[in-house]
This record gives structure tokens, C-alpha cells and sequence, in this order.
């Protein structure tokens, strides 16, 4: 089934990788662009004009690039040789809409505490990514150089803000920082380094590192993701959030949050919108010991989680296999494989629904379906934590383990096979999804992003045949 899945996203991958007599290829410090690049002039619009007018923008070697945010457009490449450097001024970044499943932003680190009881700050918005692509196809960031969100001064701001001593209110932000590489609805998604030996950095983001977001047939590999340890941290490595058919492979992860998450959507807005994250395969993965790191799940999973391998990974940091969930996120969480997965973590595997602020929507106690998780092959000090009591029928279903785990690491008890599930189809914002119909999602028609569905079907591929 692996190697089916494989051989299908690797074909769904091969994106238009032609290059025709028209293709053009700029070098930023040539004519016309003439951009500096000493990292200490402000090279924004020299970059921005380049990737206006060429194919494929080329940072070269031995520079470093000062610049605000930059944004792809459909079948462009930006190859990073050099440095590209994050501007640090919050000037530079221009506020722009939330994110679809959000709502509001969910920068609760970076507001006043208590500013934000919802987890969602209602009525804020957020500063655009230093590297975005919107309703593009075919978009490539590749190179061997270097990436610097330089997130140290919004870290730091946010730590006076929220926490005591200090507390200062001019510290604190009104809307999320910026991520370093956002990507929504693109299709054909192109992250990588130059090989295993050249890979790409992407440092100290201010916030997420790198974060698709509804976009589909997606490959990330290659990649060094760097962050330290910090207080306020939320510097995730390869977030993927409402996404399908997707390979992530060979990175090197040392951060102050998750390594490699599955996202899609907080509470009512997600639930609603009901775009799961599903079809990805993680593999070669390593979490630094100098790092948090690990795999997880949620916390933000409203619009589902499914079909999903993690596989042939060290992790180190502080962090193994984390599922989070809260009561008010809904959503499902189906058929997930953890396989080959060496941690040496206090806490190796630990699946917890809690309670993680006020939801927004009337009546929202909804909590994710949970089902099919196998657990094969999974090394290291680390024990196990299952808390069931929580989730949708109080009950985790279908739990098994197989091979070496964990020492006192058994399954949850009782955990059932799920009942067979029928399926339903909605035309949501990205491509049309087959929603389980016992799970809570696209349940609420008098709140945002909720949509008429269509049919009732037996089996989930049943529903897919039809729904596409």
C-alpha cells in the first residue's frame, strides 16, 4: 500500500518541469534588478522586480538579501543561493486577511494575557509571510543557501509582552507574526534543498517555518530547519494544514516547537470548512537533541486528519509522537502509521484531548473521532500516555501496536474497531472532500464556511470515485 501510495504522489509530483525557449532565469544583482545584497541595504523592490518580470529569480552565492515579503506567482521558481534575510521591521509587512480555517488570527503568545480566551483573537489579522505563494500552481524554492525569518526581535517583543516581569503592552502585537514560507491553494508545491548534502536552511522564523496551506501535490525535501530554544517559541518546521498528496523526506529539524505537524483548521471555522489534511507520507526525518522536535498531530486538526505515515525517523529533542486535540476542535483523526521511529524522549507517544481556550462558536463541546492508529517498530526510553475520555464516543478506536515499543506502552482499553462509516460530499474552497458523516464536521450551517453536501455513500472510496 506504501509503495501505491508512493509511486501515486511521486506521478502527482512531476510537475511542469519543462523549459522552454522562453524561460528566463535572472541573477538579482545584474541589470536591470541591481540588487546589493551586503545585508545591511534594503533589496525588496529590486527582488520583487525580478520575480515580477522572470521565470526563475536566482539569489546567488556569497550574498546576503535584506528584503520584505516576496511573493510567487504561478510557474516560478526562486533559487536560493546566497542569503535572503528577513527584514526585522514590522513596517515591511503588510496586514492581510486570516486564514481561511482561523478565522481570526491565533497568535495568542504575542497578545496581552488574557487578550486572548478563544485561543482566536477576534478581529485581528496578520502580517504577510517573507516567502508566500496564493491561488498559483507550480511554484519551486529551492538552493543550497540560506533563509533567515531573523524572528529574534519578534521573540523577544513577545516575551516582554506576555510574560512577567515585564508584561508591556507596547511590546504586544495586533495581529500574527509573519511565517517565513506560506503557500495557500497552490497546486504543484516544490521545497528542496540541492541534494542531501546541499541541503536548503530555513532559520529562525519569526513564527511557523514552512506552512502549506490547502495546496496539493506537495514535495519538501532536503531541508535544514533551524530555530533555538525559546520561551515563546512557535517556530514549527513543516506544518501542513488542510493539504493532500504530499511527500516530506530528508530533513534535519532543530526548532522550539513541532518538527513535522498535520493541521487543518481551529474549532468552528475548520470544522466547517471541513478540508482534512490527508495523503502524506514523512520519512528520513531527523529532530535534533538541541530541539523540541517530533511528529504531531493537531493541535489544530477541525477539518480532519487521515491517511497519514510517518516512518524511518530519529527524533531527539523533547517531543516523540504527539496527537493534541481540545474539546471544541471536532474533526476526525483516521489512519494514522507510525513505522521504523527511534525517539529517546521522556514522553515518547502521547495522545491527550484537553481544553485550549474558549470556543467562540454557541454550544461548540464537539471533540475529534479518533481511529486506526498503528503504532509498528517504535524505539527508545520514552513511554506511553493515552487519555480517551475526551474523544468523540469517549472511546479511541481501533489503537493497535506492533513490534518493539515502548516499555509499559500499550493500547488504550477499550479500543474497538469503528463502525463502518458512510460518507458524504462537499465542494469546499480547494477541491471537492468526502466527509465521514459521524464525525463533526461541516455541522454548524449558521456559522462561517459551512456548505451543502451531496449523496450519501458506503465507503470512503465509494464517495471518492464520485467526488472529485
Amino acid at each position: 500500500m506504501q509503495r501505491s501510495l508512493t509511486r501515486q504522489l511521486c506521478i502527482l509530483l512531476m510537475v511542469s518541469a519543462a523549459v522552454v525557449s522562453s524561460w528566463r532565469i535572472c541573477d538579482v544583482t545584474m541589470a536591470p534588478f541591481n540588487a546589493v545584497g551586503d545585508g545591511r541595504t534594503l533589496d525588496t523592490q529590486s527582488i520583487r522586480s525580478a520575480l515580477k518580470n522572470c521565470d526563475e529569480v536566482v539569489l546567488p552565492f556569497s550574498k546576503k538579501f535584506l528584503t520584505g515579503p516576496l511573493n510567487l506567482t504561478s510557474n516560478q521558481r526562486l533559487s536560493v543561493q546566497g542569503t535572503l534575510l528577513a527584514s526585522q521591521r514590522k513596517e515591511d509587512y503588510p496586514l492581510i486577511s486570516p486564514v481561511l480555517g482561523y478565522g481570526w488570527g491565533d497568535d495568542e503568545n504575542c497578545f496581552p494575557p488574557g487578550a486572548a480566551p478563544h485561543k482566536i483573537v477576534v478581529g485581528s489579522l496578520r502580517y504577510a509571510p517573507v516567502v508566500g505563494a496564493f491561488h498559483a500552481k507550480n511554484i519551486s524554492v529551492v538552493g543550497s543557501g540560506t533563509i533567515n525569518g531573523q524572528g529574534d526581535i519578534w521573540w523577544n517583543n513577545c516575551t516582554i509582552c506576555h510574560y512577567p516581569p515585564h508584561n508591556d503592552s507596547a511590546y504586544c502585537l495586533t495581529a500574527n507574526r509573519p511565517k517565513l514560507l506560506e503557500f495557500q491553494f497552490v497546486t504543484g508545491l516544490n521545497v528542496h534543498g540541492d541534494g542531501a548534502t546541499n541541503p536548503l536552511t530555513l532559520e529562525n522564523s519569526p513564527f511557523w517555518t514552512l506552512t502549506p496551506s490547502y495546496s496539493q501535490n506537495i514535495y519538501v525535501h532536503d531541508l535544514r530547519i533551524l530555530a533555538p530554544m525559546n520561551r515563546i517559541g512557535n517556530t514549527d518546521g513543516c506544518n501542513l494544514d488542510s493539504c493532500r498528496n504530499a511527500i516530506i523526506e530528508n530533513l534535519y529539524i532543530e526548532n522550539s516547537d513541532d518538527g513535522v505537524s498535520m493541521k487543518s483548521g481551529l474549532d468552528g471555522f475548520g470544522m466547517n470548512l471541513a478540508i482534512p489534511t490527508e495523503n502524506v507520507l514523512v520519512q528520513n526525518i531527523t529532530c535534533g537533541a538541541g530541539g523540541r522536535g517530533g511528529f504531531a498531530i493537531g493541535s489544530e486538526m477541525s477539518g480532519g486528519i487521515r491517511n497519514i505515515t510517518f516512518r524511518d525517523s530519529v527524533l531527539l529533542g523533547e517531543r516523540g509522537l504527539h496527537l493534541k486535540s481540545s474539546v471544541g476542535r471536532g474533526g476526525y483523526i483516521h489512519d494514522i502509521l507510525y513505522e521504523n521511529i527511534d525517539m529517546s524522549v521522556a514522553l515518547g507517544i502521547y495522545f491527550k484531548i484537553g481544553s485550549d481556550g474558549i470556543p467562540i462558536e454557541p454550544g461548540n463541546q464537539f471533540t475529534p473521532l479518533v481511529s486506526n492508529l498503528r503504532f509498528f517498530n517504535i524505539s527508545g526510553g520514552g513511554g506511553c500516555s493515552f487519555d480517551c475520555q475526551n474523544a468523540n464516543q469517549s472511546t479511541c478506536f481501533n489503537v493497535t501496536f506492533g513490534g518493539h515499543h515502548p516499555t509499559h506502552c500499550k493500547p488504550p482499553s477499550p479500543s474497538p474497531a469503528l463502525h463502518e462509516q458512510k460518507y458524504t460530499c462537499k465542494d469546499t474552497a480547494a477541491w471537492p472532500v468526502c466527509l465521514p458523516l459521524a464525525a463533526p464536521v461541516n455541522n454548524d450551517p449558521n456559522y462561517p464556511n459551512w456548505g451543502p453536501t451531496r449523496g450519501t455513500f458506503l465507503s470512503l472510496s465509494d464517495c471518492q470515485r464520485v467526488c472529485s
